[in-house]
């Protein structure tokens, strides 16, 4: 059993095809925000999704 399994912590996710578009389908886009042809990237919906934030913390933890 490796250490991130004794721990209770997600397996290596960087490797997981699904987590990177996961992370990025998480994350909003605003465009025209501050300037004409700017696109701000809102990470709000990162904390407000229960669910996302743990696979989040799990991601920071395990690296």
């Amino acid at each position: 059993m490796t250490a991130h399994v004794k721990a209770g912590l997600a397996p290596p996710l960087e490797h997981d095809p699904t987590f990177g578009a996961f992370i990025t389908s998480q994350i909003r886009t605003l465009p025209d925000w501050l300037q004409p042809g700017m696109q701000f990237r809102d990470i709000t919906p990162l904390l407000q999704n229960p669910r996302t934030l743990r696979v989040l913390i799990d991601a920071f933890v395990y690296r």
